[in-house]
This record gives structure tokens, sequence and C-alpha cells, in this order.
């Protein structure tokens, strides 16, 4: 069960965050780190734990410099906006511990490779059944694996990529998602399902 996050206090409390208000620091800290550390494990579940804390203090990083203000309120909701700060931590903490010559950002869609399905469902993996799950041989594949889906996720458009990760990862209802993107649940569901279709063959 995940713990209600208190969005009224982290509405208040960004904005002067974002300002370097020295007075609300150690109270955001206390409200956000729990909601960033969540969306660290989620995004970042291909690193280390410790490597996940580095996202976090990134994401703090970055709140207190452009990309923090470049926050709208009225284009976005904080936990939206939280969760597109900790993805950007998430790339570049990602970067640093990239071996050189290897990739730091997903697969293009036209470089991705997709299942021969006639429709590739998103989901997370500690959802599937246990006959669902993909056959593997060792770690390293799992791995990869967790890396198809992070993909997959990248190629969605920001706003379907967050509710997807919210819906399935995160397992909150669709008509909450919806509402916290100040939409209707059938226009999200009808979003998603216009992300999927790209996966028809």
């Amino acid at each position: 069960m995940h713990t209600p996050v208190p969005c009224s206090e982290l509405e208040a409390l960004l904005p002067r965050f974002i300002r370097g208000d020295h007075e609300v620091a150690i109270e955001f800290d206390r409200i956000a780190r729990p909601l960033l550390m969540t969306y660290a494990n989620r995004l970042g579940w291909f690193l280390a734990l410790d490597q996940r804390e580095e996202i976090v203090q990134q994401a703090f990083l970055l709140l207190v410099g452009s990309a923090g203000r470049a926050f709208d309120p009225s284009r976005k909701s904080v936990q939206v906006f939280l969760w597109l700060i900790t993805r950007r931590a998430t790339r570049e903490v990602g970067a640093m511990y990239t071996m050189p010559g290897s990739r730091t950002r997903p697969p293009k869609r036209d470089e991705s490779k997709v299942a021969e399905s006639p429709m590739a469902r998103v989901v997370s993996l500690e959802n599937l059944e246990e006959h669902e799950v993909p056959p593997v041989k060792d770690s390293a594949k799992i791995v990869d694996l967790r890396h198809d889906v992070a993909a997959i996720l990248a190629m969605a458009p920001v706003g379907v990529a967050c509710a997807l990760s919210r819906i399935h990862l995160e397992e909150v209802p669709m008509g909450v998602v919806a509402a916290e993107m100040g939409t209707s649940r059938f226009a999200l569901g009808r979003a998603i399902n216009k992300f999927v279709e790209t996966f028809v063959t």
C-alpha cells in the first residue's frame, strides 16, 4: 500500500523551494523525499539502491536550477512535474554509470524491436502472472527486460508515460490519475489506446 502524498502541502512548498526559500527546505525535503524515492525506485530499477538515492539528490539539484523554474501548476500537477524531474535525474545518474561507448538513453522508436504479437502491452513485470513472465536464464537478461519496459515508456508522450507509470507501476486507479492530470478517464483511455496502437503490426 502506498503512503498518501500530501499534495496540498507539496503544491504550497514547491514554488517556495524552487525560489530558494531556505525556511521551507527541511519541510519540503520531509514531504517530497519519499515520493521522489518511490519514483527513483521505479525509474531507476536497473541501478543499485545507493545509486537510486543519487537520483533523489540529483532531482533536488534540478529543482533548484533552471529545470525547477519551469514548473507551471496550470499545466502540470506537482506529482507529474516531480515525476518528470525524477525521470531526467535518472537519465543523468544512469549516464554516469554507463560504460564508455554504451547508450545513455533508450533507443528511438524506429530502432526498437517490438514483439511479434499483434498488440504489445505496457505492464509492470511485477504484475505479470507466473506463466506470463518471459523465461530468462540470468540476471543480465532480467535487466535487459526492464530496460525494454523503460524504453517503451520513453517512447510514449509525456502525459501518457506518466499515466501508464502511475496506473501500472504504482497501481493508482485510472480515474484518480485522470483527475490529477485534469482530464477525464475516457480521454486518458483514448490517449493510452492511441499510443498502444503504434505497436500494432
